[in-house]
């Protein structure tokens, strides 16, 4: 069976750093079956690791497989997202469209 892929917009806002950690807000803008209300963003934590990754992401010195490398890195931390879920997103199957 070919792979079928689902295209999502995420729209990604509200970075905050306190005692807990650092994290930022994530909402699906648009998926093949709607789109997330702002005010139904979910807090994903960003883990440790990742901070220098999203540092180069910022300074925009990643090339493409970079932030390919980047978005398989962040895809555990979208996962727990529940919208996710509901709006299709597969899990590995579906991190090619992060």
């Amino acid at each position: 069976m070919p792979m079928q892929y689902r295209d999502f917009d995420l729209d990604a806002f509200d970075y905050e750093e306190n005692a807990d950690g650092e994290r930022f807000s994530v909402r699906v803008a648009n998926s093949p079956a709607g789109q997330q209300r702002l005010s139904d963003a979910e807090q994903v934590p960003i883990l440790p690791n990742l901070r220098s990754q999203l540092r180069q992401l910022e300074r925009r010195s990643l090339d493409l497989g970079e932030m390919i490398d980047l978005g398989k890195l962040l895809n555990p931390c979208m996962q727990k997202m529940g919208a996710l879920k509901a709006y299709g997103f597969q899990g590995d199957s579906d991190i090619n469209t992060l």
